[in-house]
């Protein structure tokens, strides 16, 4: 694998020309736009419009058209080409998405903002990139690393579960319209989780590394999006007025989330793929989120006694502790296999040794069967017996000894002792002296 010696800033910045990289710096402009109008407000009509109207089109669009231009290089291996176009296709969906939002809420000022065709249309978009994501062409885990992933995704699915239960989902499914709506509001949480299952599966099992950088920025929007979509639901079906500070770091986390989608879109347009297939896959062995979950729910935890809410505090003392138990067994396995390769790294090296001092030995050195057969002479056999090595294998050892100590072998002719025993013998050259 060759080494990416781009200064820090540059690994992150797509190397692109001609119309994509006018997309990244177009892209980089309309975002800046975006956080000006919806932190600093303004009352400019063409600004207002972005703001209100248009809002992440641009953004997300761009992304979906990247992720589809970068599918159709014939470099990519068809696992890669099919990633991409799930990812592309998600974002696609979810302009459909944001269109009926805008439509809802700017044009017929919907208490909530969006209707039921634009959940369906999100809910599609969200297992689009989730599927893209486990698409990603990575390493296929052995049994013992299956272990390890399924441990990590039962931490990150428990762990996070309650503290979308905790944050999201109870304070939100309190008073929902019908049962319809309390099923769309419970599924964006899960989704999130989804979302975050899928992205430890691909830190763990790594990928090309052409497609790094790209991963980068796919897992930062997946991250930001997740924080984003988690404030708009306390927002929109939590109960009492909506801040406006929350409202506002809500746009922002969605900006930068769509932004990074089409960031990650560009960088798999720019990536070098001439030798995607033939390179070893880019595997971390390690995913902070397991920890980051067991943190969180130990946070809660905390925040539950200090706060005197402990009505909640034994589902999430459970919680706690199967996520730390899960974490533990998880640690176990890994030192074990930790281990178990510094034993073969050590036998190895060892035998690696053993086979330089055998080689450049100055001395005669032979191994045989119990029955005397020659299995290995060293290379000094042609210049102390004047026969190559790999012609005495297979060959009787009684057969190269001096005629007149064949009787110092035994009768059967054979090596085989109880114990270790030096016999002095005479060996035979090949011109009989």
């Amino acid at each position: 694998m060759t080494r990416d010696l781009r200064a820090p800033g540059d690994r992150w910045r797509p190397a692109l020309s001609g119309p994509a990289r006018f997309a990244w710096w177009a892209g980089i402009g309309y975002a800046a736009v975006l956080l000006t109008v919806y932190n600093l407000g303004s009352d400019t009509p063409v600004l207002s419009v972005v703001g209100r109207l248009i809002q992440y089109l641009p953004l997300t669009a761009g992304g979906a058209a990247a992720f589809w231009l970068a599918s159709r290089r014939t470099a990519l291996t068809p696992g890669t080409r099919a990633a991409l176009r799930w990812l592309g296709g998600g974002l696609a969906v979810s302009c459909l998405a944001m269109a009926c939002y805008i439509y809802a809420h700017e044009v017929t000022a919907s208490p909530h903002g969006l209707p039921l065709v634009g959940d369906a249309f999100f809910v599609t978009s969200y297992l689009a990139i989730i599927i893209g994501m486990l698409r990603l062409p990575r390493r296929r885990p052995g049994d013992y690393d299956a272990w390890k992933v399924a441990l990590d995704a039962a931490v990150v699915l428990v762990g996070l579960g309650l503290v979308a239960w905790h944050f999201v989902i109870a304070p939100t499914t309190i008073t929902p319209t019908g049962p319809l709506d309390l099923v769309v509001r419970v599924a964006y949480p899960l989704l999130d989780v989804g979302f975050l299952f899928a992205l430890n599966t691909v830190i763990l099992s790594g990928g090309p590394a052409e497609h790094r950088g790209a991963f980068r920025w796919t897992a930062a929007a997946i991250l930001v999006y997740i924080v984003a979509e988690s404030l708009y639901q306390v927002m929109y079906y939590g109960a009492g007025p909506v801040p406006a500070a929350l409202e506002r770091t809500s746009e922002l986390f969605f900006t930068v989330a769509y932004f990074c989608f089409l960031a990650s879109g560009l960088r798999y347009l720019g990536a070098d793929t001439s030798n995607e297939a033939s390179r070893p896959a880019d595997v971390s062995g390690f995913s902070p989120l397991p920890i980051i979950t067991t943190a969180a729910v130990a946070a809660l935890v905390a925040h539950a006694a200090f706060a005197g809410k402990l009505e909640n505090a034994p589902v999430l003392v459970i919680g706690l502790v199967s996520v730390s138990c899960l974490l533990l067994v998880r640690q176990g396995l890994t030192i074990s296999q930790n281990v178990a390769l510094l034993r073969q790294q050590a036998q190895r090296e060892g035998d690696t040794r053993v086979a330089a001092l055998v080689r450049h030995a100055s001395d005669l050195i032979i191994v045989t069967e119990p029955n005397g057969q020659i299995q290995f002479a060293s290379p000094s056999a042609e210049r102390i017996l004047g026969t190559a090595p790999d012609q005495l294998v297979q060959r009787a050892f009684v057969g190269i000894v001096h005629p007149k100590d064949h009787a110092l072998l035994g009768a059967n002719t054979t090596l085989a002792a109880p114990e270790h025993a030096t016999t002095p013998l005479r060996l035979q050259h090949a011109n009989g002296s």
